[in-house]
């Protein structure tokens, strides 16, 4: 119970300091930060302040110590089988951003950091990839699909991820109130796709969304 209290409010802290950069921008008129005059602003990187969820719409394989996916320090974890390939995890969802763009701000693009890694609980060497990474809008997992089926490390090491951009809306369009909602998030699934000796464990940390828009 402890560690998830200290998660959350590393979560909070994260996004205090991305607000408070916000309202610097409005004041300063900044650009890159919120309110910046007219011009392009930007919101982020927030983290979620809710324990992430699962959804099994694509997928076999679920995720444990779901409160752990905006910590900077500890993992979700899906535990892939080694015996029938491709397998696939579940999603698991983080929401719960906390955003405040302005009220009538055109949304530019949405960015979406987070750190992976991947290992074979015999030292094999087997990776696992991502499999598919989504936006969710109005609690729907939706839009195109930013997954690269990019290789995560297999020397249990973390790799930093980047999906989509300060231009890339995802194949969404997009309101203020559509990003403030506490539903509008990302959802994540990992796949192993290669034999391995003995199971696979896919871990994810460091969950941020950064909204890009103009006011």
């Amino acid at each position: 119970m402890g560690i998830q209290i200290l998660n959350k409010d590393v979560s909070v802290i994260s996004n205090v300091i991305g607000k408070l950069k916000a309202s610097i921008g409005s004041i300063f008129g900044t650009t890159g930060w919120a309110g910046g005059g007219g011009g392009g602003a930007s919101q982020g990187p927030l983290a979620g302040t809710a324990p992430a969820t699962v959804n099994t719409s694509v997928g076999s394989v679920s995720w444990s110590n779901l409160a752990n996916l905006f910590s900077t320090s500890l993992s979700s974890d899906s535990t892939l089988p080694y015996f029938s390939i491709p397998v696939r995890s579940y999603y698991i969802v983080g929401q719960g951003f906390g955003f405040s763009i302005p009220t009538g701000a055109t949304i530019n693009g949405i960015v979406v950091t987070l750190q992976a890694k991947s290992y074979d609980t015999q030292g094999a060497g087997n990776n696992a990839r991502d499999y598919s990474v989504k936006i969710v809008k109005n609690n729907t997992i939706t839009g195109t699909d930013k997954s690269t089926l990019a290789s995560l490390t297999p020397n249990n090491t973390y790799v930093n991820r980047t999906y989509g951009g300060s231009t890339d809306l995802w194949g969404e369009t997009w309101t203020a109130a559509d990003i403030n909602n506490s539903n509008f998030g990302v959802a994540y699934s990992a796949e192993l796709n290669v034999v391995a000796k003995n199971v696979v464990t896919v871990d994810v940390r460091n969950l941020r969304i950064t909204v890009h828009y103009t006011t």
